[in-house]
């Protein structure tokens, strides 16, 4: 890169190393940014839900417990973390859920491992807003399961 890099805006200067280094059209930037938000925030909330089902019952006065929890949980593959969900609420699981984070699952490792130029979920192209939109409503529904599955915990 050269020093060009000094005159653009902040949001340009966020994008310059992917975009330049992957030679990566805005579309296939714009996408992968929205799977990588949307990862990101499927699989925090998939942390704050093994937390309180992993320490149901535990209470603490000093929090040692739940800060245990956390950062056991914080160290875990996104993976891992959805096995343990599994195995966790084996009796009251919801189908869709699981179904849900393993799609996002294959949707974070093709993007971590670089394989974005054709990225899908449910078989359609993510580049598409009416696949975005849909990838966010089954989010929708995916969190109410994880809702029920909470309240049953605690």
């Amino acid at each position: 890169m050269n020093q060009g890099y000094k005159n653009l805006s902040e949001k340009d200067l966020n994008r310059l190393f992917a975009k330049t280094r992957f030679k990566l059209s805005d579309d296939q930037m714009d996408t992968v940014e929205f799977a990588l938000w949307h990862i990101y925030y499927v699989e925090r909330s998939l942390g704050d839900v093994l937390v309180k089902i992993l320490k149901g019952g535990i209470k603490s006065n000093d929090g040692s417990y739940e800060e245990l929890i956390e950062y056991l949980i914080d160290r875990l593959f996104f993976t891992e973390k959805i096995n343990i969900f599994e195995k966790a609420s084996s009796t009251n699981r919801p189908k869709n859920l699981l179904k849900y984070l393993r799609k996002i699952n294959n949707i974070r490792n093709d993007v971590y491992h670089g394989r974005i130029d054709n990225l899908k979920y449910d078989g359609k192209n993510l580049t598409s807003r009416e696949t975005k939109e849909k990838l966010i409503d089954d989010l929708d529904s995916a969190l109410n399961d994880a809702v029920e599955i909470e309240n049953k915990a605690l």
